[in-house]
């Protein structure tokens, strides 16, 4: 199974994208700065590392500087995390030697592409449901602010588990509440924006 390595600050996206790669079964191992990563290449060497463009003591891309110049590091697949959508930061990042970029928040099939394009990973995905809108409506805080407590944490919980029964259990609960909430939770979920149901849940904690 391919090593990964997680090098972000923020515990939630350590947890997100972890969770993600242990779905499939990669073995991850997860830490808060560059310079961390640098160390845990070392005695680690994953096939593939996220790295957080923005991170305290040394940033992902000095971190990505320092793994390419060590044994193994031109080998290894580097993808930046970034909130930033220009065109000039992307090109800092790939001059830096990374391989791609995703942004934050990221969607769920986002992660899964970029590995299927470095790694040749290959899924199977479940087929959603034909008679499924696909018209996109955001989904804002205010939809989920009248759930109740329980059932907000419940969503957020199953969302953290990546276990889609329970997923699909807590939103079926929405519906007799909000039936417009309802179809914009189906929504996303079909489109693996589960960063996007979390950041929803919880409007007061920051990304970067």
């Amino acid at each position: 199974a391919y090593r990964i390595l997680i090098a972000d600050d923020q515990l939630e996206n350590q947890l997100l994208l972890g969770k993600l790669m242990e779905a499939i079964n990669f073995p991850v191992k997860m830490v808060g700065n560059g310079a961390e990563a640098v160390e845990r290449f070392l005695d680690w060497q994953p096939h593939l590392v996220w790295m957080d463009r923005r991170m305290p003591m040394m940033d992902g891309i000095e971190a990505t500087r320092r793994i390419r110049e060590l044994p193994g590091g031109k080998a290894v697949k580097i993808v930046a995390v970034t909130a930033s959508a220009f065109i000039e930061q992307r090109d800092e990042l790939l001059n830096a030697g990374m391989d791609d970029f995703v942004r934050k928040p990221y969607r769920f099939n986002d992660i899964y592409d970029c590995l299927s394009r470095l790694l040749g990973v290959q899924y199977l995905y479940e087929a959603t449901s034909a008679g499924m809108e696909t018209e996109a409506v955001m989904l804002t805080p205010d939809m989920l602010a009248a759930l109740p407590a329980g059932l907000r944490a419940e969503l957020a919980e199953a969302l953290q588990s990546l276990d889609s029964d329970r997923i699909a259990a807590a939103i079926a609960q929405v519906e007799p509440l909000d039936a417009k909430a309802y179809k914009t939770l189906a929504h996303c979920v079909a489109n693996f924006d589960y960063p996007g149901i979390l950041n929803a849940l919880s409007p007061n904690d920051g990304t970067h």
